[in-house]
């Protein structure tokens, strides 16, 4: 069940109701507003730390505000002021070797209460929600780095998130050795950058890739996998080719009124999401 453009427009209050009567059932058509090509879409950036995924994301952030089009740029672990704190404690190198299990927990703990502070409220609203790591670098890292049980990690994240999927995933992808030359460079050291995460060794990152890679075999329409390997230019137009049928040509500048990250309104306002019962508001948790 969806709220239709006309009861949202007779009562805001009742278009509310039915928002939340459609936690569980499956997304509505996107969204669109004059002027945009479309709206409401989530997309996530993975790949290896190291492999230029957080660079890309702010260049297609700047391309959708060059457009006026609504955005939320985001992270995990964080994206909240809750998943923030859990994120400094996820990746303090003080705390030396984490068991894989209490690494699933904290970031699964970050991840909902993004869902349910940010990334759903903004979809919503209408808008394109851009989130750096997601569901995927939980497998990736914890799963095949780690060696946490795949079935455990799906267990969790049926709890926790119902087994939410973004609409799209631009995976990053470079060899391993290329990625931890990045991630742990000398240059990153001497700026105190280098996480607990970037700090591990070859095999590990070589087992994390392995499982990005496996992912994305598995869902070919959802991820679009990007060689990151070569000039930044290169990548970002891979990007841009990646997401022109979700958000059209990222280089074109469209007339109309500017919105910026926040500001504009959708035609619709409806939500798809599978959180459960406690799927509602901040505070409303299952």
């Amino acid at each position: 069940m969806a709220a239709s453009a006309e009861v949202w427009d007779q009562s805001p209050a009742l278009g509310r109701i039915f928002l939340q009567l459609s936690l569980h059932h499956a997304p509505v058509p996107r969204p669109r507003t004059a002027g945009w090509y479309v709206l409401r879409v989530f997309i996530t950036f993975e790949g290896l730390d190291g492999s230029g995924k957080s660079t890309h994301l702010a260049r297609v952030a700047e391309e959708l505000a060059a457009r006026g089009a609504p955005y939320l740029a985001t992270h995990e672990p964080g994206g909240t002021p809750l998943g923030d704190a859990v994120r400094r404690v996820f990746l303090d190198r003080r705390w030396g070797a984490v068991d894989g299990r209490v690494e699933l927990l904290l970031v699964f703990a970050s991840r909902r209460q993004h869902l349910l502070e940010a990334v759903e409220p903004a979809l919503a609203r209408g808008e394109v929600v851009l989130c750096d790591r997601f569901t995927d670098s939980t497998v990736a890292y914890q799963g095949h780095g780690r060696g946490v049980d795949l079935g455990l990690i799906e267990r969790v994240d049926e709890i926790a998130t119902g087994r939410r999927r973004p609409d799209r995933t631009l995976l990053f992808d470079l060899p391993a050795e290329a990625a931890r030359a990045r991630g742990d460079s000398p240059d990153r050291r001497g700026r105190g950058d280098v996480d607990r995460l970037d700090a591990e060794d070859l095999d590990f990152y070589r087992r994390v890739r392995d499982g990005f890679l496996a992912a994305a075999a598995a869902e070919p329409e959802r991820f679009r996998v990007i060689d990151s390997s070569g000039p930044a230019e290169a990548t970002a137009a891979a990007v841009r080719d990646a997401l022109s049928d979700a958000l059209g040509d990222l280089g074109a500048r469209r007339a109309g009124p500017r919105a910026g990250a926040r500001g504009l309104e959708p035609e619709r306002l409806s939500a798809a999401s599978p959180l459960g019962p406690g799927g509602g508001p901040p505070g409303q948790l299952g």
